[in-house]
């Protein structure tokens, strides 16, 4: 792949949104289709929390949601691993995102949830490697959000 430099993919982001380069694979002009999703942390809606892995079971990952979360998407940063995924209407599974094999019997996310934290039940790459750095991203419940 060529060089690109970092203007040539996103300029800047902006009180009203974000403004892209001249990358033809982020700004393809009429050509492309594009849709672009954009949270703002807020108490009972959304949160954003990082952590580093300490390898412990049955962690408890504190968040500023409020309200017990709905839906977790978690992803180390530091190396390739799915995105793990809890959605409350099926706590006994966890969805990989970029998996062929999308439905895991895996529990990493498993556990009892609050308006305080989530759990993290196993040290597992997806969720809890000691010394991995992870993001999650915290979604309240439909219908039990704080607004």
């Amino acid at each position: 792949f060529p060089t690109r430099r970092s203007s040539d993919l996103m300029q800047s982001f902006d009180t009203n949104g974000f403004t892209t380069g001249n990358q033809s694979a982020l700004n393809g002009g009429s050509i492309h289709n594009y849709v672009a999703w954009n949270f703002k942390a807020a108490p009972g809606f959304f949160d954003v929390v990082t952590f580093q892995g300490d390898g412990t079971t049955g962690r408890q990952i504190p968040h500023a949601l409020g309200s017990e979360p709905g839906l977790i998407i978690c992803k180390a940063v530091d190396q390739t691993v799915s995105w793990a995924v809890r959605h409350n209407s099926i706590p006994t599974k966890m969805l990989l995102l970029d998996s062929t094999n999308a439905q895991s019997n895996a529990q990493d996310l498993a556990g009892t949830n609050t308006a305080d934290y989530f759990n993290v039940s196993y040290s597992s790459g997806y969720v809890n490697t000691s010394g991995i750095n992870y993001v999650a991203y915290i979604f309240a419940q439909i219908g039990r959000a704080h607004v």
